[in-house]
């Protein structure tokens, strides 16, 4: 468990290694909430690089769709992947 209070002191060197950790934690915890979310039957969204500015909606039996904000800022269906 990191210690945000260590930051209160910390060095420049120290403080790299705090955000790197913390960096792997937050990685670590997303992957855990969503695998819950996949395993409970909901889908999920994620940013890919292919796609910027669109979002993909990952379902848990595998389908792929790419999703995107319409003219009122609602989320739609651009395309299957």
């Amino acid at each position: 468990m990191l210690d945000v209070r260590s930051l209160e002191t910390a060095g420049p060197a120290e403080e790299g290694r705090f955000f790197e950790a913390f960096e792997r934690e937050v990685e670590g915890t997303g992957d855990e909430a969503a695998r819950h979310h996949l395993n409970a039957g909901r889908p999920i969204y994620v940013g890919e690089d292919a796609f910027p500015g669109r979002v993909v909606r990952l379902y848990p039996d595998g389908r792929r769709e790419l999703m995107r904000l319409d003219e009122h800022n609602v989320l739609v269906v651009e395309r299957a992947l």
